[in-house]
């Protein structure tokens, strides 16, 4: 126990001096690819009915380093059973224990913070600086803004105020094409002349445009997005990715100069027999053949 402790504390120490922010180590592919905890929703009891081989969050660095190497981690809201400080900072340790960075929450609020109704709104907005707290709490550089379905003009309003208490936290704020306004082009391109702000990004999801766009969207967007959510759908049983190019949407934002990170995620309804760490490995060995 000793030795293995003494062994994950210099794994810290080195992991942190090749990499002093959000960056990655020169010349290691693996230090671009991370691994969100929604390929496992079926693990996890927030997220699944039929509960398999159970994991909790405090569980997921030492797991994902040890089965697919990958120390860049990105936990989704919904998995925290606790944002109590006890509990945050257990994870905290869980996470420096195993080297890992936390790059992204991927949250998912009660209310909107487009809605037209002000109480509803300012209720999204607290929701949204409670997880901005989590996420300066652990480190996360990152937090995904929640699902914005209502009014263009109140999200920027909300946006805005959020990016305030964002920036005192040194928390940047990324706006997805989450099946919302804003998995229409034209939103998030106004969204980006809107808001200028460093803290503030785009997060480019490969599954979440229609198919007869997401090419053309995925170049646009290409020049303002921070993160990239790789995202897999469909496979066949012999392993082939079904319903779209996966290798072209990483070769876009390679072209572009994307130097950041691709969060690995897969999302479909699973099938018996569906194997999330095969869908992980592929697609682990895919970007690294791409970038």
């Amino acid at each position: 126990m000793k030795r293995r402790k003494f062994i994950q504390q210099s794994s810290v120490l080195a992991f942190a001096a090749a990499v002093p922010s959000l960056g990655f180590a020169q010349g290691n592919k693996m230090d671009r690819i991370g691994l969100t905890t929604v390929v496992f929703r079926d693990r996890f009891e927030a997220t699944s009915q039929d509960l398999k081989d159970k994991l909790t969050l405090p569980e997921v660095p030492e797991y994902f380093v040890d089965r697919f190497k990958i120390h860049n981690v990105e936990f989704w809201s919904r998995h925290f059973e606790s944002t109590s400080k006890a509990y945050l900072s257990d994870l905290s340790v869980k996470l420096k224990e195993s080297a890992c960075q936390l790059i992204d929450i991927q949250v998912d609020t009660k209310n909107d913070i487009s809605d037209t109704n002000e109480e509803n709104r300012l209720k999204g907005i607290q929701e949204m600086k409670d997880w901005i707290d989590v996420a300066s709490f652990l480190g996360s550089k990152f937090v995904r803004v929640s699902q914005m379905r209502k009014s263009y003009d109140k999200s920027v309003e909300s946006l805005r105020e959020l990016l305030k208490y964002a920036t005192k936290k040194q928390v940047t704020l990324l706006v997805e094409n989450h099946f919302d306004m804003y998995s229409k082009l034209e939103n998030q391109l106004n969204l980006v002349k809107d808001i200028r702000n460093k803290h503030f990004g785009l997060l480019a999801d490969f599954g979440n445009y229609p198919a007869e766009s997401r090419i053309e969207a995925l170049v646009y967007i290409a020049p303002n997005t921070k993160l990239v959510s790789a995202k897999t759908t469909e496979f066949s049983d012999q392993m082939e990715h079904l319903s779209f190019d996966f290798n072209q949407c990483i070769s876009i934002f390679e072209d572009s100069g994307y130097k950041g990170i691709y969060s690995l995620e897969q999302w479909s309804k699973l099938k018996p027999g569906d194997d999330p760490e095969r869908f992980t490995d592929w697609m682990i060995e895919q970007v690294l053949a791409t970038i």
